[in-house]
């Protein structure tokens, strides 16, 4: 009897054992997911509460609804919405609508609208490895997607209307991600990384980054209402030449970018016409900058040798600003300045006295500011000065080389 009882308690020992084996994966799994919104009367209310209630790697999902809620990532965690249309994150205070300081999390399936309060973005980047996919940005008064000293992440099938993608950092910070099927207003996001020798040609983008490209030029396109138009990330011998680029908060920017050349736009009504940090040995000439809301043309942060000459400063806030002292004039020949007050006594269409409303507490100046364009066709024609001079004396040498072999003979 005994005995039996024992086997029985034994068979009943091995099928729960049985049954917690293939029963635990499912409970876990159970475990994982947390829902907000919805009908349920036992789901969150706040993405916040779900969050802070989580455990690492749990899954957060939330029904369709407008929450008026700043999101912080302090986890590593997976924040899926319902609907990217009607699952709504709006925030109305000053800080960033959704911020992740963790790595390896997870946003799909939002729309992140309408935060106020000044530079504060829709979704604010500042770990590795993430995820952001499938949802609709929107609307914010600062950026739209800020990526900040952040790598290896996936930014991908993205819809972003009057915001853009922006990245700060060293290269690792630019070169490292997977950006891709994101548009911008309608159009193709454009990032272009470690490409050479091509044309981007009438090209109908909502923004262009290039990083770690060479030999790229960027032609005849018409960008506006997103946070930065055409971005050069750590690239070289590049040229933007004839865009239209209009009500950005940066029009163009050059970071860590060389030897390059920003030529025959017209750039209006942005925050920044041009921006250029970090970057050194570039040409910025013949473009019309008008009514800017902050600076026509803004150098900073060890951005020195760059030379900016024919360019047209018009309405602008305040013209140019330059923290090093680059030069502003080329063969004698400087820019247009609206605020200008100087004379041109001998008619040759450089002012008599310098531009000195650069930054005038350093005394920068541009020594050549142009009066009037019509009188300066002799002074723009020098620009092929140097080439010419170069042929002139080639086709010296090869006379004289020729006249000296017919002496010898």
């Amino acid at each position: 009897m005994n005995i039996k009882k024992l086997n029985v308690v034994l068979v009943l020992t091995i099928i729960l054992f049985i049954l917690l084996i293939y029963t635990k994966p499912y409970l876990a799994i159970d475990e994982k997911i947390i829902y907000v919104g919805g009908d349920i009367t036992s789901n969150y209310t706040s993405i916040n509460e779900a969050m802070k209630y989580a455990n690492e790697d749990d899954t957060i999902f939330v029904y369709n609804g407008t929450y008026f809620e700043n999101i912080k990532f302090f986890k590593s965690l997976k924040l899926i919405g319902e609907d990217k249309e009607s699952t709504i994150l709006q925030y109305n205070g000053s800080d960033e609508t959704v911020s992740i300081i963790v790595d390896g999390c997870t946003f799909n399936g939002f729309t992140v609208r309408n935060s106020i309060g000044g530079p504060y973005s829709g979704i604010n980047i500042e770990s590795n490895n993430n995820v952001i996919t499938n949802n609709i940005i929107k609307n914010n008064s600062g950026l739209g997607i800020y990526m900040y000293y952040s790598s290896n992440n996936i930014i991908a099938n993205n819809t972003l209307i009057n915001d853009g993608l922006n990245i700060v950092g060293s290269i690792k910070n630019w070169n490292t991600h997977i950006i891709e099927n994101n548009t911008v207003n309608g159009k193709p996001l454009i990032f272009y990384q470690n490409m050479h020798n091509k044309k981007i040609l009438s090209l109908n983008a909502g923004q262009i980054i290039l990083v770690n490209c060479t030999n790229i030029t960027i032609h005849n396109s018409n960008i506006s209402n997103v946070d930065q138009a055409i971005v050069l990330g750590y690239s070289t011998f590049c040229s933007i030449t004839k865009n239209i680029i209009s009500n950005n908060i940066f029009g163009i920017r050059l970071n860590y970018a060389s030897n390059s050349s920003i030529s025959e736009n017209f750039i209006e009504n942005n925050e920044y016409g041009i921006y250029i940090i970090h970057s050194n040995n570039n040409e910025i000439f013949k473009n019309e900058l008008y009514s800017n809301k902050k600076y026509g043309c803004y150098l900073c942060c060890n951005s020195i040798f760059n030379t900016m000459f024919l360019n047209n400063f018009t309405l602008n806030n305040k013209n140019a600003y330059d923290v090093i002292g680059n030069q502003w004039y080329k063969n004698k020949t400087g820019n247009f300045w609206d605020d200008y007050n100087g004379s041109d006594n001998d008619g040759d269409g450089i002012g008599d006295d310098p531009y000195n409303n650069i930054m005038p507490l350093r005394n920068y100046i541009d020594p050549y500011p142009i009066v009037f364009f019509d009188n300066i066709s002799e002074a723009d024609e020098t620009y092929g000065f140097d080439f010419t001079l170069f042929i002139f004396t080639v086709f010296i040498l090869i006379l004289i080389r020729k006249r000296y072999s017919s002496f010898k003979r």
